[in-house]
């Protein structure tokens, strides 16, 4: 009920209401450096291999990067190829791999 103030009556209110739902669209990104090529170290098959760890970026705060491949940079890599694999997921779980 709402009140009138000019004639002093109360009568019946209408109401009306309505949601903003707001997405995101814009995926989070991630670059990777490029392939790493390194020779052994003396006298072993395999050598440490230092490197600059991806971090993906958001437009929006809360995104998260893991390796869910390879080795951590620092690690003792065992001669061949070590594919390494970075994931950043978003607040909202939108995800960009590299």
């Amino acid at each position: 009920m709402a009140f009138d103030e000019l004639v002093g009556i109360w009568f019946p209110a209408a109401t009306c209401s309505f949601d903003v739902v707001i997405s995101d669209n814009e995926l989070p990104t991630i670059s990777c450096i490029a392939t790493v090529n390194q020779g052994n170290d003396i006298g072993q098959c395999d050598a440490v291999v230092t490197y600059t760890t991806p971090v993906g970026v958001d437009n929006c705060p809360g995104a998260t990067t893991v390796q869910t491949t390879g080795l951590a940079s620092g690690s003792t890599f065992p001669i061949g190829t070590t594919t390494n694999t970075f994931v950043v997921t978003d607040a909202l779980g939108n995800t960009a791999t590299c």
